[in-house]
């Protein structure tokens, strides 16, 4: 089958009535013992049930957001604890302060400390936005639309877009929801996207376009309930790019292709060299995002040493991480022209002086106007490069730094079956 309709779609994605059973049930379940904590301690404070599940646009694997909202001050490392004593299995995260997770039949609970506002009240955190982002939509978008959002979150997930988190940069379940607020179905989210080039801007209805000059994102997608904030302004412009050219090509005739994608293995490229370090708090969000940044500094590095990294990728394997880097070349020649100063420009004398002990091929030569020196490398090997740095490489607590290994290509096919691309773009085979 290679094309799907609404209907069919929507009974892959969307959970039958009975199906809700036994979420109401925690729900229900949770906010009694969520109240008899705020009561039990003296809290000025109120249950509230938030995400996808709350606006009627959840998928399949949705989790579950419970949210207290204080209606004054209070401390949340000390809320944490309170909830930490009765919820004895949950796991501290932290945004802008912290919350915990739990883990029930598979599916992901986060209770979250934050403040009551009314719309237009300044908010403290950013938290303090989603019960009016709930409330929202919940006002706007009929239960037909409410459908079209969950079609647009499904597909920004098959084609790896989706996920406001700094391991994805992507778009938001409340950025899918508003996009189907603007343009009224899935169709003409894409109808608009096929035909734009960044930077883009989508005017929300009864917001006036005065409010755009202060936005310098690829994406601009202002928050009705906040004017000041830039729903997608986390969107990385490589995810807008997909997102053009998804839309570009998608039509329900090909639609299998899009959301049924067929899984294929691939080789691991003989030049292929990898990173592979354990972690302890092994969060997908916070050790991709690190390993991204710590791949960065290592790329920026070794072009100073003469190495060109033509593409590298971060990999989540459970209790590690992976980086892996496609150096164009994994050896290189033993020695390089050391560029010096312009001659109308730089200090000769000082140059040559400084690589007066050092001149084992040769005086200076100049090439145009730049004085040159021929040097000896370094590294002449990528894998000696990488040795080196491991040794000073910043790393967050996250991750046992004695853990770091350097892999070649056997070993990375042993650890990942479906290649080294991070996002591959599935919808374009």
């Amino acid at each position: 089958m290679n094309s799907m309709n609404r209907e069919e779609l929507l009974r892959l994605i969307k959970k039958k009535e009975s199906e809700y059973e036994p979420i109401n049930k925690l729900i229900v379940k949770f906010k009694n013992e969520i109240e008899e904590i705020i009561k039990k301690n003296s809290w000025n404070a109120e249950f509230f049930l938030g995400g996808s599940v709350a606006k009627g646009t959840d998928l399949l694997d949705s989790d579950l957001d419970f949210f207290i909202l204080f209606h004054e001050d209070f401390n949340p490392k000390e809320v944490i604890e309170v909830l930490k004593t009765q919820y004895k299995d949950a796991v501290e995260n932290y945004s802008e302060h912290p919350y915990i997770t739990l883990l029930i039949d598979n599916r992901e609970i986060d209770i979250v400390p934050a403040f009551y506002i009314e719309e237009g009240e300044k908010i403290k955190t950013s938290v303090d936005r989603t019960p009016l982002h709930v409330k929202f939509i919940k006002y706007h978008l009929s239960e037909l639309q409410k459908d079209e959002a969950r079609i647009l979150k499904y597909f920004f997930k098959k084609i790896g877009v989706y996920g406001a988190e700094s391991s994805v940069r992507g778009f938001s379940g409340y950025a899918a929801e508003l996009l189907i607020y603007k343009f009224g179905d899935f169709d003409k989210v894409l109808g608009f996207f096929k035909n734009q080039s960044p930077p883009i801007i989508i005017d929300i209805p009864g917001i006036s376009d005065k409010n755009y000059s202060k936005f310098q994102e690829p994406l601009v997608l202002i928050d009705p309930v906040d004017l000041n904030r830039n729903v997608t302004a986390n969107v990385s412009i490589e995810n807008l790019w997909t997102l053009i050219a998804a839309s570009k090509l998608f039509s329900w005739e090909n639609s299998e292709k899009f959301f049924n994608p067929k899984q294929r293995t691939y080789k691991v490229p003989e030049n292929a060299i990898a990173l592979v370090i354990n972690c302890k708090k092994c969060k997908e969000d916070v050790v991709v995002s690190n390993l991204r940044r710590v791949a960065q500094s290592i790329i920026n590095n070794a072009k100073i040493y003469g190495f060109k990294i033509e593409y590298f990728s971060t990999l989540f394997l459970t209790n590690s991480g992976m980086i892996v880097f496609l150096p164009e070349s994994n050896s290189l020649g033993s020695t390089y022209l050391h560029k010096g100063p312009k001659i109308d420009r730089g200090n000769l004398e000082d140059f040559a002086n400084k690589w007066i002990n050092n001149l084992d091929y040769g005086p200076p030569l100049i090439i145009g106007d730049t004085i040159y020196v021929i040097a000896k490398r370094k590294f002449i090997n990528f894998n000696d490069y990488l040795k080196r740095e491991i040794e000073k490489l910043k790393l967050a607590g996250d991750f046992d730094r004695t853990s770091i290994k350097i892999i070649g290509p056997e070993e990375i096919e042993k650890l990942i079956k479906n290649g080294i691309i991070d996002r591959p773009l599935t919808f374009l085979l």
